[in-house]
């Protein structure tokens, strides 16, 4: 059989703990601020701004390929 190759990038985060990343891109999508989900959900300021930065790319090529 063939062995399951981990999704191109991904963060290490996404493969690991998505949950965190789910609860950080629903407060985002929700207003909520970094400086916010850093005091009252303990978040990192560098894992959040990652996250936030990965995902944008992500959306930014999805968005491209549905105006082809």
């Amino acid at each position: 059989m063939k062995k399951e190759q981990p999704v191109k990038g991904l963060l290490f985060l996404s493969r690991h703990n998505p949950h965190k990343v789910g609860l950080i891109l629903y407060l985002f999508s929700q207003g909520v601020s970094q400086s916010q989900m850093v005091k009252k959900y303990h978040l990192s300021h560098g894992t959040i701004k990652r996250t936030l930065m990965e995902y944008a790319n992500h959306t930014t090529r999805w968005r491209k390929l549905g105006a082809e």
